[in-house]
């Protein structure tokens, strides 16, 4: 009667023993050395360095209505792109070259200075800051018209812990004006 509950004790020491001799260092659940993964390291970038600006959606007219060119030698009443990157308030760090008729059902991506004085990209913008890009029409013989402007905010932008690549759209409030930025995350 008593022949059960031995075997049955004779069959756990076994499997125990099995379990605890029959596992090496590397996969045994108990040895202190298996602490698991290796931890993660999360890096916060020191910049972001924007190797081009792309004017994506801009409104077809002013606020009054107005086409953004008229010319009197042409029939384009279409705006003449660029855009200028700068930190409010300050001298620009970027200003691109000259998009002349630009259709509004295009994408324009701009990567070259309007000239060897209007700095250039890649432009590095420090982790902590915030730079403004204004979309803007140049006009022959006045001051040039501002279609709109977005916040590039980096530390809103940086989404995604040791990311290499910075690919970010802006839209203004108005959701009349998104400019495309791209660039790569320094550490």
């Amino acid at each position: 009667m008593h022949r059960i509950p031995k075997l049955a004790a004779v069959a756990a020491m076994a499997a125990g023993t099995l379990f605890l001799f029959g596992c090496n260092e590397s996969s045994n659940p108990m040895a202190p050395e298996n602490t698991g993964p290796p931890p993660v390291e999360i890096k916060t970038p020191k910049g972001v360095i924007v190797t081009s600006i792309a004017a994506t959606k801009w409104p077809s007219r002013t606020t009054s209505g107005e086409y953004w060119d008229i010319s009197l030698f042409t029939a384009s009443k279409r705006p003449d792109l660029y855009v200028i990157l700068t930190a409010d308030g300050h001298f620009a760090d970027y200003t691109s070259n000259v998009v002349t008729d630009a259709e509004y059902n295009k994408v324009y991506t701009f990567t070259k200075p309007y000239s060897a004085y209007d700095g250039k990209l890649p432009a590095t913008i420090p982790y902590d800051t915030s730079r403004r890009v204004y979309l803007m029409d140049q006009d022959v013989g006045g001051d040039p018209d501002r279609l709109g402007w977005i916040t590039v905010n980096v530390p809103n932008a940086y989404k995604n812990d040791n990311a290499n690549a910075m690919d970010y759209t802006y839209t203004d409030s108005g959701k009349r004006l998104s400019i495309r930025v791209r660039g790569t995350w320094t550490y």
